[in-house]
């Protein structure tokens, strides 16, 4: 399969530039959406990316304002699923994505709920793992505990101990290497 093309958005409010991948055909009956964790990106979805693009979907993985590729929002208020969301309709009426299947993950699953109530004739349906309506307090004093609160790793091995650190609640079966993928993944 051929690596996934890359490209930019403008934001809802037309002040950043959001990072995009988009993989299989641009034609495809069906365009399905992934949308990445709080600390995430969306190289998150690589794998599943390739596999429903092999099957003729076009599959489309953002990085939110201030995480990944795209650009940071100079002001803390902008950082919430509100402007996430509002992003990624307006990141579908430039693509000319009129409805999309909404793939999410922890955070990403909170857009497409909000995303699917914002504009339900945009979305088809939607996928989401790692949250659900009611949200358990102990995973928001879970993430609360890490976001922020690290410097910057000096090895792979520094930030693969990190990543493992943060997530082995959610991941208990990952082995070194799982670390080691999931820390490239999430650092430059």
């Amino acid at each position: 399969m051929a690596e996934p093309s890359e490209f930019y958005c403008a934001s809802h409010d037309g002040a950043l530039r959001i990072f995009g991948r988009a993989y299989g055909p641009v034609n495809a009956a069906r365009t399905i959406i992934c949308l990445h964790g709080l600390t995430r990106n969306s190289s998150d979805f690589d794998a599943l990316a390739r596999r429903l693009a092999a099957g003729g979907d076009r599959v489309l993985a953002f990085d939110q304002r201030g995480r990944g590729r795209s650009q940071w929002d100079p002001e803390p208020k902008n950082y919430i699923p509100l402007a996430y969301c509002q992003d990624m309709l307006a990141a579908m009426d430039q693509l000319g994505i009129a409805r999309a299947v909404l793939i999410g993950t922890s955070m990403g699953g909170l857009m497409s709920m909000m995303m699917a109530a914002m504009a339900p004739q945009r979305v088809i349906g939607f996928a989401i793992n790692d949250v659900g309506p009611e949200i358990d307090p102990r995973g928001i004093e879970r993430i609360r505990g890490y976001v922020g609160k690290r410097g910057a790793p000096q090895s792979w091995e520094e930030a693969a101990q990190i990543i493992a650190q943060d997530n082995a609640v959610a991941f208990p079966d990952f082995k070194l290497e799982d670390w080691l993928a999931m820390a490239h993944r999430a650092y430059v």
